[in-house]
């Protein structure tokens, strides 16, 4: 039987047919590891390109940004081994003691100042000298006056006071004046008595003089031979 006389026969189905085989080109498929790659390599530009966004932003923040700096801690003001006669000081008034209605206020007022030792670990000697630290603050309100110098006297508690050297503060180092506010520190040497009792022991820092003011502390301390 012939196409031409085929039911539902077209005679330009072949020619169509044969045009669209033609016109079909295949192309060669990548390999899969060159995709890989390519994949790999744009994946590694992108990386590549945040980080240096990222480190360039950091920078230019930083040109703004100032650094945090902590202060440094107090340097101590060296220790004076001046010492003055208890003799030739004058005697310190007794304070007075108000009686209920006196409206005469204290003639001799003891203001207190903070005072703290800062004492090193270990043990101390009785055959040199011995070093700390003094951390002396004005919280009176008031400017206290170092004109003349005060005086203090180191000693361990239970033994006699009087004993004691009575020392100067370095007021060359410190000033004439310890303002309100002000915290100085201080340098300490403490030559122990040859008769301290050895062992676990109060050191007591002591103000003497100007006796308008009033600055005590003390620390532990284990003192051998």
């Amino acid at each position: 039987m012939k196409k031409s006389l085929d039911r539902d026969f077209d005679p330009a189905m072949d020619e169509r047919e044969r045009m669209s085989v033609e016109a079909l080109t295949i192309e060669a498929l990548e390999p899969r590891n060159r995709r890989r790659r390519s994949f790999l390599f744009v994946l590694a530009i992108v990386l590549i390109g945040g980080i240096a966004a990222a480190g360039f932003v950091s920078r230019a923040v930083g040109l703004d940004a100032k650094p945090s700096v902590s202060p440094p801690p107090p340097t101590p003001i060296s220790w004076s081994n001046r010492t003055v006669d208890a003799a030739t000081l004058p005697s310190p008034a007794p304070a007075r003691s108000l009686s209920p209605g006196d409206p005469t206020p204290n003639p001799h007022p003891r203001t207190p100042l903070s005072v703290q030792m800062k004492i090193p670990g270990g043990y101390w000697q009785k055959s040199h000298g011995n070093h700390f630290t003094l951390v002396l603050m004005n919280t009176s309100g008031l400017e206290v006056p170092f004109d003349p110098c005060p005086t203090y006297r180191m000693y361990i508690a239970g033994t006699d006071v009087t004993a004691s050297p009575l020392h100067l503060l370095n007021c060359e180092a410190i000033g004439s004046v310890l303002s309100m506010g002000r915290t100085v520190t201080l340098d300490m040497v403490y030559e122990p008595a040859a008769d301290d009792p050895i062992g676990n022991q109060t050191l007591v820092w002591s103000w003497v003089l100007p006796e308008d003011y009033q600055a005590t502390t003390t620390a532990r301390i284990l003192l051998a031979p």
